[in-house]
């Protein structure tokens, strides 16, 4: 899957490979700001806390990880805050 957003290359990989290693965690506020910025690719905060689109190879392992689908990769990449 390639994904070409204003015209530059966002990102390009095998679906399952995408699937494998993004995820999204669910946070408090505090636990959201104390993520590495490298682990973090875009987010989305509310009332309730933040959700936020992860790499899981260099998430800490005690965070707690939900499958991911290409839609939501697209819309964190594209529509979420990219940084913290």
């Amino acid at each position: 899957m390639a994904f070409i957003h204003n015209g530059r290359l966002v990102l390009c990989e095998e679906k399952d490979r995408l699937l494998d290693e993004f995820a999204i965690a669910s946070l408090q506020k505090e636990a959201f700001r104390s993520l590495p910025h490298d682990v973090v690719l875009g987010y989305k905060e509310s009332g309730y806390g933040v959700e936020a689109l992860v790499r899981r190879s260099v998430a800490p392992p005690s965070l707690k990880l939900e499958r991911t689908t290409l839609e939501n990769i697209i819309l964190f990449l594209v529509k979420g805050e990219n940084e913290q």
